[in-house]
C-alpha cells in the first residue's frame, strides 16, 4: 500500500492479569517495523506482578510507555479504556487486548489502511489451546502464515492483493461483529462521541455500541482484511451474565441513532 505522511500513533492495549501473555504482546511490539509514539496499557485491575513488567519495559523501550490502572471492580473495559486514551497524545489510535500478538508488521499496515472520517475493524487468527500453553510456558510467540499452531489460518495470510480485493466499507450488517482486540480510529473522532459508554458493564456489546455512534456521525466503518495480521491466544471467555441489559443498550442506540453517550471519556479530560 501507498505510505501516508507520517502520524503520532498510540497502541492502547486491555489486559486484566495473565502477565505472560502481555509479556509476549509487548515483545511483538518491540519487533514491529514501525513503533508507536505511545503504548499505553489500560489495566483494568490487575496485580503488582503486571505493574512490575510493566515498569521492566519502560525501561528498555523506546517508545513511552504509560501504565493506566484502575481498582478491580469487575469488568469495566470501556471505563479503563476511556481513561487510558484520555492521556494519550497521539493523534491515531489502535487497540488491541493483553492477549493478542502482533504480526511485525501490524503498525505500519493500519497507518497505511488509515483514511480520514472512517474507523477500521481488524481481523485475528485464533491459536489453538495447546499452542497457547506451550508459547506461554516458553514465552516464544513465533509464529508463520498457515501455522499448524492456529485455528483460523486463513485470517493469518497477508497479502496485498488479498487486502485491496476483500477491504474496505461494510455495509452489510454493518453494526455488527466487531474486533475491539484490533481495531483503529482517529482519536478526535473518540472524543467527538465521547468514547466507550461507561453504561455497558461486563462482557458484551461495548464495540458496538461505539461503532455504532461513529457510524451515527457519519464515520465509516472499512474493515482490514489480509493486513494487521494478529494472533488471538486462547483463554476462556468472560461471564455474559450482563449480556442482555448491554445488548439493550445497544439496541438502544441504534434505535435511536445516539450520537454521544453521557457517561464517556468526557469524564477525564
Amino acid at each position: 500500500m501507498k505510505k501516508k505522511e507520517k502520524i503520532k500513533v498510540a497502541i492502547i492495549i486491555a489486559v486484566y492479569k495473565w502477565k505472560d501473555a502481555l509479556n509476549l504482546v509487548l515483545k511483538s511490539i518491540e519487533k514491529q517495523s514501525i513503533l508507536p509514539n505511545e503504548i499505553i496499557i489500560a489495566d483494568d485491575g490487575s496485580g503488582n506482578d503486571i505493574k512490575e513488567l510493566i515498569s521492566s519495559y519502560k525501561k528498555k523501550f523506546r517508545p513511552k510507555v504509560i501504565h493506566v490502572w484502575q481498582k478491580n471492580m469487575g469488568f469495566r473495559k470501556p471505563m479503563c479504556l476511556n481513561k487510558a486514551i484520555a492521556k494519550s497524545k497521539s493523534e491515531y489510535i489502535i487497540t488491541i487486548d493483553g492477549d493478542m500478538i502482533l504480526h511485525s508488521r501490524f503498525i505500519e499496515d493500519h497507518l497505511n489502511f488509515r483514511k480520514p472520517n472512517t474507523f477500521v475493524n481488524g481481523m485475528r487468527s485464533k491459536i489453538s489451546p495447546e499452542a497457547t500453553i506451550n508459547m506461554i510456558e516458553n514465552q516464544d510467540y513465533t509464529l508463520k502464515t498457515f501455522d499448524k499452531k492456529l485455528k483460523s489460518k486463513r485470517y493469518s495470510l497477508r497479502n496485498f492483493f488479498l487486502c485491496k480485493l476483500f477491504s474496505g466499507k461494510k455495509n452489510f450488517n454493518k453494526f455488527y461483529n466487531f474486533n475491539g482486540c484490533n481495531m483503529a480510529f482517529y482519536r478526535k473522532d473518540y472524543i467527538h462521541v465521547n468514547g466507550y459508554n461507561e453504561d455497558i458493564i461486563g462482557w458484551g456489546r461495548d464495540e458496538s455500541e461505539f461503532a455504532s455512534r461513529l457510524i451515527n456521525n457519519n464515520i465509516a466503518r472499512r474493515d482490514l482484511r489480509f493486513n494487521a495480521i494478529a494472533y488471538h491466544l486462547h483463554h476462556e471467555g468472560a461471564s455474559r451474565s450482563r449480556l442482555d441489559i448491554n445488548h439493550s443498550i445497544f439496541l438502544s442506540t441504534l434505535k435511536n441513532k445516539v450520537k454521544r453517550c453521557k457517561n464517556g471519556i468526557n469524564q477525564y479530560i
